[in-house]
């Protein structure tokens, strides 16, 4: 379980507050060494937040992400409703055909 900048500031202020790393392990319900780690990172960087990551910015939003998603499953939908529609017209105009009237 990731913790939250909030969750990881709360961790620390338990444990300046002289708290055992494994109760406030437990608090979370994450691992000692989770803690321990946050501890010793904190006491580097002053800092709970995480650092920025390696590799390529995003260039869309989460919301324009979910949004691209559902547009394209739509339009795949609808594409596949035209080429069923279009395939049993083709069937039925057969059909038709070789009715006897």
């Amino acid at each position: 379980m990731k913790l939250s900048n909030e969750q990881r500031a709360r961790a620390v202020g338990m444990l300046k507050a002289g708290v055992n790393q494994a109760v406030v392990a437990r608090a979370f319900g994450v691992h000692r060494s989770t803690i321990s780690r946050l501890q010793s990172k904190f006491r580097e960087t002053n800092t709970v937040a995480d650092p920025p990551r390696a590799g390529r910015p995003r260039v869309t939003t989460l919301r324009q992400d979910r949004t691209n998603y559902v547009k394209c499953t739509c339009e795949t939908a609808l594409r596949q409703q035209h080429e069923l529609h279009q395939r049993f017209l083709g069937v039925t105009d057969q059909w038709l055909a070789g009715i006897q009237y």
